[in-house]
């Protein structure tokens, strides 16, 4: 099945900090027109496909596990499972209906029984910061398929529209969107009268109390972000029942609009060494060429683009802009917009001929744009978005992908 291009998609993306659809935009794909012969000739008519465009904010690990409610509601088993895919089979005993409705021939072996067998994939658009679901039937009956999506599709559905069709007689209920959400937000947590509002007072107050020592909150910074992390979920199930869509992002933006100053503060300790000793290398690599700095660094040829002034410009420049954002998730989304201008580069320099996909071709373009960035508090940021999604459940993707600018720092260390 074709990919759609990102351009196409790109209207129905959901991201977390810009506008929002009031609803989840949902929609089936359809069978590609460039299926093979060979394909068609085995299946009489083609297996259900869904797929689903989220914000980032919904985790992986929460739409497994609406996954796994659906199939073990539709009495589907587990087979495999990996951190962003899961695929669950369902066997029956095989009737005549069976036989005929199969989509695929059925050997000899499996006339005693007849499987079916789903799959859910759970991707980052790093292009749009959102989560790209797609749900696909591998093999068997269409019917106990759609069973499946129907039902995954109804749990995902609930919080949004259930609630809303429950409450639609309600004047007061409005199914608010990202700024109306964090407006709300703002203005309860700021009334120190709520009782939401006393809680965050009181958090505040402890942890400028209990992190007051920079030096020492340096040295353990995990349980401070899991400290955060806590009350975030504490005051989100005050006030998120009555906000609903968007409640717990628009309280963390909030929280960490207050807080982040001083855990700013706090990481620029923990790494300072590490942040002097960076300088120190750029200082000492300065009269290098962009081209020497590429080659030194083993970027190959067809991705060094040394006839271009500023190289991979854009990429670098979303790194400096880190510093500009307070939330986790901002920051988060400048890490993934300067992977995709780091891609788009060599997509537009070469006219679609070559792409930079293969993480070993990667890695020493992000050691390259590590290096070139400005931002002096660099080490610091990645440490902080670290510990942020080391704490929060359904960032595996994002944690490997903020290693890998760990680690080209560690290497400009090291062997520079």
């Amino acid at each position: 099945m074709d990919r759609k291009p990102e351009s196409e998609i790109e209207s129905s993306i959901i991201s977390e900090q810009a506008k929002t659809n009031k609803s989840i935009n949902l929609f089936y794909l359809q069978p590609s027109s460039k299926t093979s012969p060979r394909e068609i000739s085995k299946s009489r008519i083609f297996l259900p496909c869904y797929k689903v465009i989220l914000p980032l904010s919904i985790s992986t690990s929460f739409l497994l596990d609406i996954f796994l409610a659906s199939c073990k509601k539709q009495k589907f088993l587990i087979s495999n499972q990996t951190p962003n895919s899961i695929i669950a089979t369902q066997i029956l005993a095989s009737t005549i209906r069976n036989l005929f409705t199969c989509v695929l021939p059925i050997s000899e072996d499996k006339k005693a029984k007849i499987s079916s067998i789903v799959r859910i994939d759970v991707k980052v658009n790093e292009k749009n910061c959102a989560r790209v679901v797609t749900i696909k039937g591998i093999h068997g009956f269409p019917n106990r398929i759609c069973q499946v999506i129907q039902t995954f599709k109804k749990l995902l559905e609930k919080v949004d529209i259930e609630y809303f069709n429950e409450n639609k007689e309600d004047n007061d209920y409005v199914l608010f969107n990202f700024q109306t959400v964090f407006y709300q937000v703002s203005r309860i947590l700021s009334n120190t009268e709520s009782p939401a509002g006393k809680i965050f007072l009181s958090f505040t107050e402890e942890f400028l109390k209990k992190y007051s020592d920079v030096h020492l909150a340096a040295q353990n910074t995990r349980a401070m972000m899991t400290f955060i992390k806590n009350s975030i979920d504490g005051i989100n199930n005050i006030i998120g029942k009555n906000l609903l869509s968007h409640s717990r992002v628009a309280i963390e933006k909030f929280v960490f609009t207050k807080i982040f100053p001083h855990i700013k503060k706090i990481y620029c300790e923990k790494k300072s060494e590490i942040t002097t000793r960076l300088h120190q290398k750029k200082q000492e690599n300065l009269i290098k060429t962009d081209d020497e700095l590429m080659r030194q660094l083993g970027i190959k040829s067809k991705f060094c683009i040394a006839d271009v002034n500023n190289p991979y410009f854009s990429a670098i420049e979303s790194l400096n802009s880190l510093d500009k954002h307070n939330c986790p998730i901002d920051k988060i989304n400048c890490i993934l917009e300067s992977i995709t201008h780091m891609k788009t580069t060599i997509i537009d320099y070469w006219h679609g001929r070559e792409e930079l996909e293969a993480m070993d071709d990667q890695l020493p373009v992000i050691i390259f744009i590590v290096f070139k960035t400005s931002l002096c508090t660099f080490p610091a940021q990645i440490d902080f978005m670290l510990d942020y999604s080391r704490v929060n459940a359904g960032m595996d993707n994002e944690n490997r992908l903020l290693i890998n600018y760990d680690a080209a720092v560690s290497f400009i260390l090291s062997d520079m």
